[in-house]
């Protein structure tokens, strides 16, 4: 069975010692602006948004079968969640695929700024996002959501979204090698995202000054308090550490499979 918590209980919910960060912060995220609900099943607490749900486990015993069928029943797209809460119920959920991610924080006590590269800058333009995109388009993983055909879309997007999102590039020649964006910017912890570098110009560190110059924005002149931020692979974790992110954990991502 599945209930909807109140506002009380959400509060008390997000006092809490024993749920991972990236669920506490999405709580914060509901207390502040009520754009998700908070439900509990028999084993799990899920934050629901129109189209995705954040999971964390309620209690010390595994979640099964019953409450991967209440999960099902809500249609959500993408179900995000620490790997030992989702694996688990992944037997009997149906019509996902899983992609494990690892996730990390920083904060501005943790941040250990890089060496600014000159040619970072912030962008502002749509010439700036069009260049972007191309970048995108170059990069495996990207190349389906930034394709040409999406670049009005991707556009409006862009140009349209409050503060605080910021996106920066590195420019060789006019063109964007590596960026990177400040995504889910509407909620208390922000995400660092798209971070990609062209496969002709890696090796050069040029992700760790798009990342730090991205970074420094956001807390020395947007004051976000935290920023999350998700890899899948070690190389690209090393260059993170190093600027002072610290790991959280590893995810699984459960996405709908198109049919």
């Amino acid at each position: 069975m599945i209930r909807k918590l109140h506002k009380k209980e959400i509060e008390r919910l997000s006092g809490s010692s024993s749920c991972n960060a990236f669920f506490l912060n999405d709580l914060q995220d509901v207390l502040g602006h009520d754009d998700g609900d908070v439900l509990e099943t028999d084993g799990l607490y899920i934050i629901r948004y129109p189209f995705t749900a954040v999971v964390e486990r309620k209690d010390e015993k595994d979640p099964g079968k019953e409450d991967a069928e209440e999960m099902q029943r809500m249609g959500c797209n993408v179900f995000s969640a620490p790997s030992s809460v989702l694996s688990p119920i992944l037997p009997f959920l149906d019509g996902y695929r899983e992609e494990e991610r690892k996730m990390m924080t920083i904060t501005p006590f943790s941040f250990r700024r890089a060496e600014r590269d000159e040619r970072v800058r912030v962008l502002r333009t749509a010439r700036d996002f069009l260049s972007l995109f191309r970048l995108y388009r170059a990069t495996d993983g990207m190349n389906e959501t930034f394709s040409e055909d999406e670049d009005g879309h991707n556009l409006d997007s862009f140009l349209s979204r409050s503060f605080p999102f910021t996106s920066v590039a590195l420019f060789e020649r006019g063109k964007a090698v590596s960026g990177a964006y400040i995504g889910n910017h509407q909620r208390r912890n922000a995400t660092v995202s798209g971070v990609a570098t062209h496969p002709d110009f890696r090796k050069r560190g040029f992700a760790s000054s798009v990342v730090s110059e991205l970074v420094d924005i956001a807390f020395s002149e947007n004051m976000m308090p935290m920023l999350s931020l998700w890899y899948n692979n070690e190389e690209a974790g090393r260059i993170y550490r190093k600027l002072g992110f610290r790991d959280e954990g590893t995810f699984l991502h459960l996405r709908k499979e198109k049919t």
